[in-house]
């Protein structure tokens, strides 16, 4: 609510989607909310959300959205149905691009690695595209070298704890 970049979903932001969802909606049957990351939800706000994803109420939907099924606490995980999605092609992510105008789709399409909410942030956001060719131009440096070279260089390209990661979301 204050507009500062969170790297938890808090048990406060979970009551206020029970909150959300309790109420009926105002036009039509179904609700529904999206909780992106939850992955990252604190033991507290995974508590509070369990009894709502076990029993939601009548015409609610909740979709919870994942990177990574690391550090998902088993008790949400067992209230679940899992969908697993397939990166875009590039195909369609280029054709996309070039229907909203954003120039240089073919190399956007490719930097994007199937995921358009990338190729829409690299098209719009020029300092963020150049991190990425750059991030992509170190990986590249690893291709045929030794394992021991891979490590040492890897050792190197790993950002400081305090650096910011190449795309980062306002929660």
């Amino acid at each position: 609510k204050d507009g500062t970049l969170r790297s938890t979903i808090a048990k406060e932001q979970i009551d206020s989607i029970k909150e959300f969802l309790y109420y009926k909606p105002f036009l039509g049957t179904w609700k529904g909310a999206i909780v992106d990351e939850i992955e990252t939800m604190e033991e507290s706000a995974a508590n509070a959300f369990l009894k709502t994803l076990e029993e939601p109420p009548k015409g609610r939907l909740i979709l919870l959205l994942m990177k990574s099924d690391q550090g998902l606490p088993a008790t949400i995980a067992s209230r679940c149905h899992f969908v697993h999605f397939l990166p875009v092609s590039k195909k369609a992510i280029r054709e996309w691009l070039i229907a909203k105008g954003i120039e240089d789709a073919e190399k956007i399409a490719e930097l994007s690695q199937g995921l358009p909410g990338n190729a829409l942030c690299f098209g719009e956001d020029a300092e963020r595209r150049a991190q990425a060719e750059e991030e992509f131009q170190r990986i590249d440096t690893l291709v045929g070298i030794p394992l021991y070279q891979k490590t040492e260089k890897i050792k190197k390209m790993l950002p400081l704890k305090d650096e910011e990661p190449l795309i980062a979301r306002e929660r």
